[in-house]
């Protein structure tokens, strides 16, 4: 049954707590490859805002997140 949480990361700590318990070092849902390449999106992500937010521009001027960073690929 789907039951909505208010934490966004219920699912996340549920699944870290799984693997921790059967000795595992890697996620069969999200592969280490996968968070690892989000961490690197983020940190381009908060490069860019950092950056365009010290020339006032913010990522609400966009229609899309992907045209704020368009410039940035």
């Amino acid at each position: 049954m789907y039951q909505e949480t208010k934490n966004g990361f219920t699912y996340e700590i549920q699944d870290a707590i799984r693997c921790i318990q059967a000795g595992k070092l890697e996620s069969d849902v999200v592969p280490w490859k996968d968070t690892l390449a989000c961490a690197k999106l983020f940190d381009k992500i908060n490069n860019v805002a950092m950056t365009r937010a010290q020339k006032g521009v913010y990522i609400t001027n966009y229609g899309r997140p992907s045209e704020f960073l368009e410039e940035y690929n």
